[in-house]
């Protein structure tokens, strides 16, 4: 099963204090920068496609990239959202090491550690060597990681998220010889007068 199978229904209403506005202006301003005119985007590891459709309101065209069905399905239900005037995201499902897309892109964005999810060096090589082989010349590519610092300072923490109908409870697992952080993570979803749990 995905990891983010049963999460993937709750995942925007467990994380409604993530200010996705604030990363589309930031982005917008580092376009502003660039060498060349940023119209064709790229979402990678878009999850369910919050960011995604805060950018085509905008006027972006969206291409938008995940690894997990599950955060895709949600993304595209999402959809109805945008508003008319609004071109539809393409969602499609792959690895980021695999990233295949019909034609070029001016810029690409990848938020909320999405490339930390790759623990290997060579894995991730092959990922950035993708977004260049799609990227138009002059175009930039905005990611952000958590340092090894932050990911050691979260080692054997408890966070918990709460909304109408679920709760969430997860714990940090840091090995300093991989250096990889894991989250062990219990979502807990009412049906009626009972819970269904998820780990």
């Amino acid at each position: 099963m995905s990891a983010y199978g049963a999460l993937a229904a709750w995942y925007d209403a467990l994380t409604r204090d993530v200010d996705y506005a604030a990363f589309a202006d930031f982005y917008e301003q580092c376009f502003q920068q660039g060498r060349g005119e940023s119209h064709t985007l790229l979402d990678f590891c878009c999850g369910t496609g919050t960011l995604t459709r805060l950018m085509a309101a905008r006027g972006y065209e969206m291409i938008a990239t995940d690894g997990s069905p599950d955060m895709l399905m949600q993304a595209q239900a999402h959809n109805a959202q945008l508003p008319p005037d609004a071109v539809a995201p393409v969602y499609l499902c792959q690895r980021m090491e695999r990233l295949d897309l019909y034609g070029t892109v001016d810029a690409a964005v990848c938020c909320l550690d999405g490339v930390g999810y790759v623990t290997n060096p060579a894995t991730l090589a092959r990922a950035f060597s993708r977004v260049r082989l799609f990227m138009n010349p002059g175009g930039v590519f905005i990611f952000d990681v958590n340092s090894a610092y932050r990911l050691r300072h979260l080692n054997e923490e408890a966070f918990t998220r709460e909304c109408d109908r679920a709760f969430c409870v997860y714990q940090a697992d840091f090995s300093e010889k991989t250096q990889v952080l894991t989250y062990t993570l219990d979502l807990f979803e009412r049906e009626g007068r009972l819970y269904r749990r998820s780990t």
